[in-house]
C-alpha cells in the first residue's frame, strides 16, 4: 500500500512538474495547465496586459465615441459616436510601432479608411454581419443602418423600434441575422437580407 501510493505521488509530481517530497504549490502560482494535469508546472510564460494604450486616435468621434466592433474575419475595426458617424480603421496599420500617436481629427497621424454616414443622431453600437463584409448601426435616431463594409454604400435603413436604439448583436452563424434592443423596452429580430423586422418581442416593465 505504502508503495503504492509514493508510486502515484511521484507521477503526479511529474505530470505538474514538480519535485517529488516537495511542498505543493500554492493555487496562487499554480497555472491552469498544471492545475489541469497537462504540465508545465509555474515555469509558462505569463500574459501581461500593457499598463497604457499602445495607441490613441483623439478627435475621432466628437461628443464621445460609444461602442467598437472588430472585423472577423478582417482587419477593420468600426467605431461609433455622437458625431453621427460609423469609422471603419485598418487594425493592422495602428498595431505597428507601439507608443506611436494617432491623430483621427489632423496633423499626420493616420486616418479612417472610411466614414459612414446617414444616422441622424448619435450611433450609440456597431456589429459587422458574420461573414465580415456588412457593418450594422444602432442609434439614437430610432433606426439600424446597414453598410456595406468594403465600399461604404448604405444597404438598408432599418425602421420599427419608437424609441433611440442602444444595442445590436448579429448572429455569429448568419450573416443575414441580426437582433437589436431599445429604450421602447422591445427586442427585434432583423432580416439583413431584406431590410425588415421578422420578429418583435415586448419586454414588460418591471413591477414597482
Amino acid at each position: 500500500m505504502a508503495a503504492g501510493r509514493a508510486a502515484g505521488a511521484i507521477h503526479a509530481a511529474a505530470s505538474t512538474g514538480a519535485t517529488p517530497g516537495a511542498e505543493p504549490p500554492s493555487m496562487a502560482s499554480l497555472s491552469l495547465r498544471a492545475a489541469m494535469g497537462l504540465g508545465g508546472g509555474t515555469a509558462m510564460c505569463a500574459r501581461m496586459l500593457p499598463n497604457a494604450p499602445t495607441r490613441t486616435a483623439h478627435g475621432a468621434h466628437a461628443g464621445g465615441c460609444c461602442s467598437l466592433a472588430a472585423q472577423d474575419p478582417g482587419h477593420l475595426v468600426a467605431s461609433c459616436g455622437m458625431n453621427k458617424d460609423v469609422l471603419l480603421w485598418d487594425a493592422s496599420e495602428m498595431a505597428i510601432g507601439a507608443g506611436a500617436l494617432l491623430s483621427g481629427a489632423g496633423g499626420g497621424g493616420a486616418r479612417p479608411l472610411s466614414t459612414l454616414s446617414g444616422m441622424t443622431a448619435g450611433v450609440y453600437d456597431v456589429a459587422f454581419t458574420a461573414d465580415g463584409t456588412q457593418v450594422v448601426g444602432a442609434g439614437a435616431d430610432k433606426s439600424l443602418h446597414l453598410w456595406d463594409a468594403a465600399s461604404g454604400q448604405a444597404r438598408h435603413t432599418l425602421t420599427g423600434h419608437s424609441a433611440a436604439v442602444v444595442s445590436v448583436d448579429c448572429n455569429a452563424l448568419d450573416a443575414k441575422a441580426a437582433v437589436s434592443c431599445s429604450e421602447d423596452r422591445c427586442i427585434k429580430q432583423w432580416d439583413l437580407a431584406r431590410g425588415f423586422c421578422v420578429r418583435s418581442l415586448p419586454c414588460t416593465k418591471m413591477p414597482a
